[in-house]
């Protein structure tokens, strides 16, 4: 229980959400854009998934940023925990 343990939490807490920005909402716009025949650019695609970082700003919002970083390294995919491989 030092200053290091929330600075710790919250650098977690910054790349989880930016996990959830770059890889799930950017690609959900740029399927999105894909389907509707729109021009497809990378950095509006991130602006989008920024953007919509708003949206997990509430209970439901985060119990859904919970479930990712539980359930993605569980499942392998992205990134992982070493100590989860036996699971």
């Amino acid at each position: 229980m030092n200053w290091r343990a929330p600075l710790i939490l919250l650098l977690g807490l910054l790349l989880v959400m930016s996990y959830i920005v770059f890889e799930i909402f950017g690609q959900i716009y740029l399927s999105c854009d894909i389907l509707t025949g729109e021009d497809i650019h990378v950095f509006r695609e991130m602006k989008k998934g920024i953007r919509s970082v708003r949206r997990f700003l509430s209970p439901r919002g985060l119990l859904a940023a919970i479930y990712i970083t539980l359930a993605v390294p569980l499942c392998g995919i992205g990134f992982t925990i070493s100590m989860t491989d036996s699971l």
